[in-house]
């Protein structure tokens, strides 16, 4: 993969806390976690200016599910089947 361009970013104190932790889970890099953030939502706005309204990637979703713990999705999805 071809390398791009650096460019800095600014966090505040709050949000450099939570996304060091989220780093450090991860098991990843600051830099690479920033450019994966980046991507997706480039990918996201693209998607939705070419579409004309708001989607999710399938990425999106796939990581709000596993951040609901297991028990919870059967509650959940009772839940949404009854909005149908």
């Amino acid at each position: 993969m071809k390398r791009g361009n650096t460019i800095g970013v600014r966090l505040r104190a709050e949000d450099q806390h939570d996304f060091q932790k989220i780093v450090n889970e991860e098991e990843t890099n600051q830099s690479s976690k920033i450019a994966k953030i980046v991507r997706d939502w480039l990918r996201f706005m693209k998607s939705k200016q070419e579409r004309g309204g708001i989607t999710l990637a399938g990425e999106i979703i796939k990581n709000c599910f596993s951040a609901i713990p297991k028990e919870e999705l059967c509650n959940i999805a009772k839940k949404m089947q009854s909005m149908s």
